[in-house]
């Protein structure tokens, strides 16, 4: 919503997805699901799909995955060697742009929150974007998710930036 986005939360922390009233030109939804419910549904096709802790579930993630194409973007977490393995396997395979993403690493091509700053190397040219000011291992992977999602949805490093920023006071 800072950067000039209608962004509409739902899921399992909030309202129901179909509660929240039709979308138009230019609004998101942004769905918090757990691998549980989208085994038991229908393929479900994100323009962005965010995993922070893809191993442990990546076959019941396998259905919103798969249906990913040419256009969508995957941000994933690598810190876990399993979810590194996954990243690879995923960009081997095409489709959908594949965004590693990192608080225990510096990554040559992704997203990586290092001690109070967080880096974007997307491209592969690391710039450091974000003061994370004292931020934990989790709060740090959760911004440089919220990062490259935004990004995905095609904000400018600088107003995804000054939204964070404005979001720490």
């Amino acid at each position: 919503v800072a950067a000039g986005q209608d962004a509409r939360v739902a899921g399992e922390a909030g309202h129901g997805a179909l509660s929240l009233g039709p979308l138009h030109a230019g609004a998101v939804f942004i769905l918090a699901l757990s691998p549980a419910p989208l085994a038991l549904r229908e393929p479900l096709r994100c323009a962005v799909v965010v995993l922070l802790d893809p191993a442990p579930s990546e076959s019941k993630f396998g259905k919103v995955l798969a249906n990913q194409g040419a256009g969508d973007w995957t941000i994933l977490s690598v810190d876990a060697s399993e979810a590194a393995a996954l990243c690879t396997r995923l960009t081997e395979r095409g489709g959908a742009r594949i965004v590693p993403i990192s608080a225990l690493q510096a990554l040559g091509r992704g997203v990586s929150a290092l001690g109070p700053h967080l880096y974007d190397a997307v491209d592969g040219l690391a710039r450091r974007v974000v003061d994370l000011h004292g931020a934990s291992p989790a709060e740090a992977l959760r911004s440089a998710a919220a990062y490259g999602a935004a990004l995905a949805l095609g904000l400018a490093p600088r107003a995804i930036a000054a939204a964070m920023n404005a979001h720490e006071d």
